[in-house]
């Protein structure tokens, strides 16, 4: 039994809290975890040649791009590119509630839909690399990752609006002063949650830096829409009823 009902709210159980505490301290085990080892042991390991500089590349590339796609739960591992995922667009909500209508049995028709990396993986590769050669450990790896490689579920409309240069950084990320990119990428600085989106829908998700609600992607938190202390946001057929009842309120 993973949830318990109280007046109707879905609340989750402590086996289940439990179990996902002891995931949170063992972060050498998590899917992220297991990433970053994989990252400093390629690094480390690799010869002096153009051929294992290729080869690295090619690694971390695959490897940040996966980071946000898959969770491990003990010894299984979940694939969360769109059911599971904790921040989407609010027309990304809207199409997928349509896709997956309450009454149906599925839930995983996202036809259209878009798995973003918030923070482009250039990014956090720079980053990563940054710290590989200054004898960073595994850990100072997987901090990196763990607290930048976030993802947005948006639609695919919603993508080819977004401007060219928000691909590889933020909208005028070279105008933008040094002491907030420190804040920003600075070693264990993790945004989360309202503070999260409100720099996304500024610097990523908009056509400007700018407040305009009518050139932004409005994002929502699903978290914010989950009744339990610890929050996690479901990947089975309780997503989909938490997608439909946050589709009501809107």
């Amino acid at each position: 039994m993973n949830y318990i009902f109280v007046n109707n709210i879905k609340l989750i159980t402590f086996d289940v809290y439990n179990k996902l505490k002891f995931m949170d301290n063992n972060w050498e085990k998590s899917w992220k975890g297991r990433i970053a080892k994989f990252i400093f042991e390629t690094y480390n390991n690799r010869e002096n040649d153009n051929v294992s500089d290729h080869f690295f590349n090619l690694t971390i590339d695959q490897l940040l791009w996966h980071a946000t796609t898959i969770i491990k739960d003990d010894e299984k591992l979940i694939n969360i590119k769109y059911v599971g995922q904790r921040y989407w667009s609010e027309n990304a909500i809207k199409y997928y509630c349509q896709l997956n209508p309450q009454e149906g049995r599925g839930l995983k028709a996202c036809v259209n839909l878009r798995h973003e990396h918030a923070v482009p993986r250039i990014m956090i590769k720079e980053k990563i690399e940054k710290c590989l050669k200054e004898n960073t450990s595994i850990q100072q790896i997987y901090e990196i990752i763990n607290a930048y490689s976030k993802s947005v579920i948006i639609t695919t409309k919603e993508d080819k609006n977004l401007l060219k240069e928000n691909k590889i950084a933020f909208t005028n990320w070279k105008e933008i002063n040094d002491d907030f990119k420190i804040n920003f990428l600075g070693d264990k600085k993790e945004l989360e949650g309202k503070k999260f989106i409100d720099f996304m829908q500024k610097y990523r998700y908009t056509k400007q830096p700018t407040d305009n609600e009518e050139n932004t992607i409005k994002i929502i938190d699903l978290n914010d829409y989950i009744s339990q202390d610890y929050k996690i946001v479901p990947y089975d057929k309780d997503f989909k009823e938490l997608m439909h009842k946050i589709n009501k309120n809107k």
